[in-house]
């Protein structure tokens, strides 16, 4: 009972049944998660996306690569969009019900209960309120720390002061935030509260990528995962809305797209270091499954 109600009670629940049903073979489990993720994300995307080919392009080259990396991570962000999906039509307790249940899979999920100040308004004195309360907490390291581990994983002092992120990363992430920020007039006007949250939550994930600068980025990087969630699905809504009316609105889609892709192709080999068809994670034959 304690593994089931700890941190990660929902994974290691889902781990139990898969084992019981498959014996102690783990490919089945891998692939019953990859399923349900990219089932929750796809079926986000084809109910709220604008343009379903754009928001698949962006989906297999950012959050489809990240949920072979951080599993627990990627279904809890997969199910918590439909916590925000229940929250934007105003079924506020199926909201808290599925965030729950989204923080047994990865309890830091639960930083989505800031949406409700995010949607009215892009760059309002709300997000950069969040943004500050974020940055003063990041200089009070060590009682961020203890309140990190009444949540979760246990994260000391020594582990998040070492390396950096990749200045490149922040130069590029940096994009969108400058692009919001030019048309933010247009956001406004437009009324689109999935766009108006995501470009909110764009900034604060950004201020964590920045704040990676300076302290090790493992952490950070993260929790910015957790606020680029809506990405895949509004970022050509918001592009759309930015470019209306320019003759040059394909053009400009299309070189941000591009410009996002080659950024892909560089962090997938680490800046032309290793092969693009290096297998980073060790797939195995679809034969696996049934050994």
């Amino acid at each position: 009972w304690q593994k089931l109600t700890k941190s990660y009670g929902g994974f290691f629940t889902l781990q139990i049944i898969t084992k019981r049903l498959f014996g102690s073979n783990s490919q089945p489990f891998l692939m019953i998660i990859s399923v349900i993720t990219n089932f929750l994300y796809l079926n986000f995307c084809l109910k709220h996306s604008s343009n379903m080919s754009e928001s698949v392009w962006l989906y297999a080259t950012g959050a489809f690569l990240f949920s072979m990396a951080g599993m627990k991570q990627a279904i809890a962000i997969a199910i918590v969009l439909y916590a925000i999906d229940a929250y934007l039509n105003k079924k506020y307790f199926w909201s808290v019900v599925i965030l729950l249940f989204a923080m047994m899979f990865h309890p830091y999920i639960i930083c989505m209960i800031v949406v409700p100040f995010l949607t009215k308004k892009t760059w309002s004195w709300k997000t950069v309120l969040i943004i500050l309360i974020i940055v003063i907490g990041f200089l009070n390291l060590e009682t961020l720390l203890n309140l990190i581990l009444l949540i979760g994983k246990d994260y000391t002092a020594e582990n998040l002061n070492t390396y950096t992120i990749n200045p490149f990363r922040v130069i590029v992430d940096s994009v969108p935030i400058v692009l919001m920020l030019v048309f933010r007039k247009k956001i406004n006007n437009s009324g689109d509260q999935m766009v108006i949250l995501f470009s909110n939550m764009q900034l604060i994930s950004f201020s964590f990528i920045f704040i990676g600068l300076f302290i090790n980025p493992i952490y950070p990087g993260r929790m910015s995962t957790n606020f680029g969630l809506l990405s895949c699905v509004a970022t050509p809504k918001m592009l759309d809305i930015c470019f209306e009316g320019s003759r040059y609105k394909k053009l400009c889609k299309l070189a941000y797209y591009c410009f996002f892709f080659v950024y892909f192709l560089l962090d997938l080999t680490k800046l032309g270091s290793i092969s693009l068809f290096y297998d980073r994670f060790a797939h195995v034959p679809i034969t696996s499954l049934f050994q």
